[in-house]
């Protein structure tokens, strides 16, 4: 039996917080926030459009904030930081900015970082205004530096536009977790140094 799929939650502010309160809390090192599902890019080799497809769900700044100011009365989580663990968090500056903006409102004095993160998507001014919210950190899936395996991958950046934006992270004192991928389609001796030197760089 194969059941058709079942209508997507398109309002995910409806949802309620994941409950943490079933966990030892007081032994993780970070809270995960998940603030949106799904990712509109469709890389090769990834597996997120198997499980939510492209179409990219997401939380208002406010919910987020909310859940944020959740955790720090309920866990007392004010000492350790929130990891952001979308697929694709900045798919929407506005959305970023708006977040960061709430942070610095509301006064929450958090340190947070994000696990999922286009190098693409990071204007100067979004990256400062992250920064200044709190934001130690980002972590970006580089993959390749070699703009024809970006290509074969469905990456949908090139090699020019991920340099400025983890020039504009550098610039605003946000450190760059750099991932890379050895062993791609495509992949020679040659293309494998290619992206060794880059990383290096």
């Amino acid at each position: 039996v194969v059941n058709a799929p079942a209508q997507r939650i398109r309002n995910l502010d409806e949802l309620p917080y994941p409950a943490f309160h079933l966990f030892p809390m007081e032994q993780y090192a970070s809270y995960p926030l998940v603030t949106s599902r799904g990712c509109p890019f469709g890389c090769t080799f990834c597996s997120i459009t198997a499980i939510w497809g492209t179409m990219w769900n997401y939380r208002s700044p406010q919910s987020v904030v909310d859940e944020i100011d959740y955790a720090r009365t309920r866990f007392n989580w004010r000492q350790k930081p929130f990891n952001v663990v979308d697929d694709s968090f900045n798919v929407r500056r506005d959305r970023v900015v708006a977040f960061c903006e709430q942070l610095l409102a509301r006064r929450m004095g958090i340190t947070w970082f994000s696990a999922g993160f286009r190098a693409d998507l990071v204007p100067l001014d979004m990256a400062l205004k992250m920064k200044e919210s709190g934001c130690t950190g980002v972590s970006i899936g580089i993959e390749s530096a070699n703009d024809e395996l970006l290509k074969r991958m469905k990456k949908r950046v090139t090699l020019a536009q991920i340099k400025e934006g983890c020039g504009n992270l550098h610039k605003a004192g946000i450190d760059i977790t750099a991932q890379f991928m050895i062993g791609n389609p495509g992949d020679t001796f040659e293309t494998v140094m290619e992206t060794i030197k880059f990383a290096r760089s």
